[in-house]
Formats: C-alpha cells, sequence, structure tokens
C-alpha cells in the first residue's frame, strides 16, 4: 500500500508538470497571435488554473483505482520490471528543480533603468521640406537596449499634466536596437508653433540576452496560473532636455 501511495503522488507531480508547461507554450502562442483579446485571455487564464488544480486530483484519482503504471497490483508490476518508480522519480526530480528554477528566477529584482543619453544633434528637412530633428541615443551600458514609441512633448497649459504630444498620435512604429557602448539615430517630426519640446520613448535594457530569454519563458509560466513575478520587466520611460524650437 505504501509504495502505491508514493508512486501515486508521483504521477500527481508529473501530471502537475506536464500541465503546467502547457500553459505558458499556449498562452505565448496566444497571445503572438491576432486573434487574442482581453476577455479570451482571461477565460484562458481561467481555464489553466483550473486544469493546473484538477490534473494532480485526477492522478490521485486513477492511481488510487490502479489504472496508472505501477500503481497496480504487486504481482502486475513485477511481471513489467521495476524501472517505473525509477524513471517516475527521475521525473519528479526534474520537475522539482525546474520549479525551483522558476522560482529562483521569478522573485529576483527588477532590472534597473537603463543607462541612456539623448542628445539633440541638429535640425534637418525630409523630401517633402517638412522639418525633422536629429536626435543621437547613446546606450553607456554594456548589453544592447531596445527603444521604441518615440514622441515629442510639447508645454499644454489646458492639460492637467501640462504637457502633450506632436503629433497627438506619435510615432509608434519606430525602433532602434542601440547594442552595448554604441549610438544610434534618429529623426521625429517637432513642432514649428512652440517654444520648446523634449523627446521621450520606452525602453528594455539587456535586450537580446540569454537573460531576456529565461525570464520571458519564466513570465509565460507564471502569468498563466495567475502569478505575477517580482522582475516583471516593464519599460522605462525614458526622457531628453527641453529643446528650443527653430524659427
Amino acid at each position: 500500500m505504501r509504495r502505491k501511495v508514493i508512486i501515486t503522488a508521483c504521477w500527481m507531480v508529473v501530471f502537475a508538470g506536464v500541465t503546467f508547461a502547457f500553459g505558458p507554450l499556449t498562452l505565448g502562442a496566444l497571445v503572438g497571435s491576432r486573434i487574442q483579446s482581453d476577455g479570451l485571455l482571461e477565460h484562458f487564464l481561467w481555464a489553466c488554473r483550473f486544469i493546473l488544480i484538477l490534473s494532480p486530483l485526477v492522478a490521485g484519482f486513477l492511481g488510487s483505482r490502479g489504472a496508472l503504471p505501477g500503481t497496480g497490483p504487486l504481482a502486475v508490476a513485477a511481471r513489467h520490471g521495476n524501472t517505473m518508480p525509477f524513471i517516475l522519480a527521475s521525473a519528479v526530480v526534474v520537475i522539482g528543480a525546474g520549479f525551483t528554477f522558476i522560482a529562483w528566477v521569478a522573485i529576483q529584482p527588477p532590472p534597473g533603468r537603463p543607462n541612456v543619453s539623448i542628445t539633440f544633434l541638429g535640425y534637418t528637412n525630409d523630401p517633402t521640406g517638412a522639418r525633422l530633428a536629429r536626435i543621437a541615443i547613446t546606450n553607456l551600458d554594456n548589453s544592447a537596449v531596445y527603444a521604441y514609441r518615440p514622441l515629442v512633448e510639447i508645454p499644454a497649459t489646458a492639460s492637467p499634466t501640462g504637457l502633450a504630444y506632436y503629433p497627438p498620435a506619435g510615432d509608434t512604429h519606430w525602433h532602434l536596437i542601440v547594442g552595448g557602448k554604441a549610438s544610434g539615430t534618429l529623426t521625429v517630426p517637432t513642432p514649428t508653433n512652440q517654444p520648446r519640446w523634449k523627446l521621450t520613448f520606452l525602453a528594455y535594457p539587456d535586450f537580446g540576452t540569454a537573460r531576456i530569454a529565461v525570464e520571458r519563458v519564466v513570465s509565460l509560466s507564471c502569468l498563466s496560473v495567475g502569478l505575477v513575478p517580482r522582475y516583471l520587466r516593464l519599460p522605462h520611460e525614458l526622457e531628453g532636455d527641453w529643446v528650443k524650437s527653430a524659427q
């Protein structure tokens, strides 16, 4: 009886590990698809949590009925050899190590603010004659920085924050990967009827590193069961100095 209980408990861990791995894979595919919506994601997350809770209970029920390999009568187990307990024990060790690693990554502190310098280089014109500002972004860190969604802020006394964006929609399609100790440039349209403006954009540090890949997998794993890792990587908003508009 004790042998059956131990093997059943191992099967419960295996069932939980398999369903836990299935969640982030499906969540990643769903997030990357074009058919996702907030409501669909919420329903999916609840389904993942329900399946994760239910799967070890199903394994426990099947094990108690002797329906899982190794949980049948000893005479049946003897005819099939004694490899099942070893295989299950190995699987439990691997799954336990995986859960321990995920927990360790999930409690790591969030990454620091990227060390980036923003320099105004001057004005230029596009082929249509519209005025553009040339901006240099210098990455002072050793790892790459992913910068995107540049916006030009202008003073706006009517706004609660005292700021407005130019143009109002912003250039949300632009992005730039700046390597460690490297620089990149961009051009943005600037207002002609404002005394000053400044550039803001969002940035992720440590872009393209193995740490990012591991954190992404752990994030999907945790979020698929309703847990938020401590390090959850959010973009940092960076801004340059105020620049006087050319008249």
